[in-house]
C-alpha cells in the first residue's frame, strides 16, 4: 500500500489526508479497490488500476477507526468513535445499512467466511461487548416477496415503474 500511496494524485496526498500508512487503509483482496480514511471523517474508495478516486463515503460524525470489506467485496463496513457501523455498496458508494446502539467506540469488525454473519466489539470503561448480527442480504426475489407480504397487495403500475424500471411486467406480487 505504501507504493500505491506515493502514486496517488497530489491532491490526495496533501498533508495527512487519506494517505495509506498515515490513516486507516484497507485493500480488497484480489480486487481493484482500496479504502482510505483520514481526519475529515470520510472514506475514499480508490480504483487500484487507474489510481483514481471512485467515490467518497460520508456519514460518520467522529473518527473512523475500522474498515472491513465483506468476503465477496461488494460491501465495505466502517465504524469508529461515533459508535455506528455503516455498510456501503462498493460499486455505487451508497449506504446500505447502519448498526447503532453500541455502548462505546467500536474497536473491531469481523465477517464470517461466508459473509452472512458480522461481529463488532466495542468498549466502554472496563467492559468489552461483542455483538453478532445476521447481515445476509436478501436476493431481489426474496426482497420483493417481503415487500409484497408487508404491503399485502401487488405493486401499483407507478411503483413497479419506479422501483423495478426495466423489469418485465406483470407485477411481482
Amino acid at each position: 500500500m505504501q507504493r500505491f500511496a506515493h502514486e496517488l494524485p497530489a491532491t490526495a496526498r496533501g498533508g495527512r489526508d487519506h494517505v495509506p500508512g498515515d490513516g486507516a487503509a484497507r485493500a480488497l483482496r484480489g480486487g481493484h479497490a482500496l479504502a482510505t480514511t483520514g481526519p475529515d471523517r470520510t472514506v475514499r474508495l480508490w480504483d487500484t488500476h487507474s489510481r483514481k478516486l471512485r467515490t467518497t463515503l460520508t456519514g460518520h460524525n467522529d473518527e473512523i477507526t475500522q474498515m472491513l470489506f465483506s468476503p465477496d467485496g461488494r460491501t465495505l463496513a466502517t465504524s469508529g468513535h461515533d459508535r455506528i457501523v455503516r455498510w456501503w455498496d462498493t460499486a455505487t458508494g451508497t449506504q446500505r445499512a447502519t448498526l447503532t446502539r453500541h455502548h462505546g467506540p467500536i474497536r473491531s469488525l469481523a465477517y464470517s467466511p461466508d459473509g452472512t454473519t458480522f461481529t463488532t466489539v466495542s468498549t466502554h470503561e472496563t467492559t468489552a461487548t461483542a455483538r453478532t448480527s445476521n447481515v445476509a442480504l436478501p436476493t431481489p426475489v426474496q426482497a420483493l416477496a417481503r415487500i409484497c407480504r408487508t404491503l399485502d397487495r401487488d405493486l401499483t403500475p407507478a411503483e413497479h415503474a419506479q422501483y423495478l424500471a426495466g423489469a418485465s411486467a406483470p407485477p411481482p406480487c
